[in-house]
């Protein structure tokens, strides 16, 4: 739990390449105590994942994400938070490679389910909403980014306050 731990202060600080050693080694250790399904496990792969899209390692964040969301669909279904996670983060990977329609369909998909399961105002679904409204904005459909990011705008600022860096990113991607 150590390695976990410390791999995600290296991932907070920028630090991708140390997070992702971390990771893989705390992952060679779930995989033979746990096993490759073990939900400690895929949360290790999910965070391999995400140090390799941090890298621009698109093609391995993918093939791990993939992973992770198999497992998770398997062990906890289609709407459990983690697998929805899971989603944003494989929409978030298509979104860096171009693949616009494909991270929409996955980004939507991610906002529908935490609606449902968390609520409107749910900082985990606010976030969605700012992730689906970038996607929409690289796609050049400005009025449908627009309304999200306000949607995400009020809710955050609401639940987290004005100066919150999650609320100023929104103010970001508004602008």
């Amino acid at each position: 739990m150590v390695v976990y731990n410390l791999a995600i202060v290296c991932r907070d600080q920028g630090q991708y390449e140390e997070a992702e050693q971390l990771d893989r080694r705390a992952l060679e250790g779930l995989e033979e105590k746990l096993g490759p399904k073990h939900p400690d496990t895929l949360r290790t792969v999910q965070n391999l994942a995400i140090d390799y899209r941090n890298q621009g390692r698109y093609d391995k964040a993918e093939q791990l994400c993939q992973r992770t969301l198999e497992g998770r669909e398997e062990k906890l279904g289609t709407k459990h938070p983690d697998t929805l996670r899971t989603v944003q983060n494989l929409a978030i990977i298509y979104r860096s490679q171009g693949r616009y329609k494909d991270a929409e369909q996955l980004c939507r998909q991610a906002l529908e389910g935490r609606e449902e399961k968390l609520g409107l105002r749910h900082p985990e679904t606010l976030e969605t909403a700012s992730d689906l409204a970038r996607i929409y904005r690289s796609q050049g459909q400005y009025e449908e980014a627009e309304r999200l990011f306000r949607r995400a705008l009020e809710g955050r600022e609401e639940k987290l306050g004005p100066k919150h860096p999650d609320t100023l990113g929104t103010v970001d991607g508004l602008a």
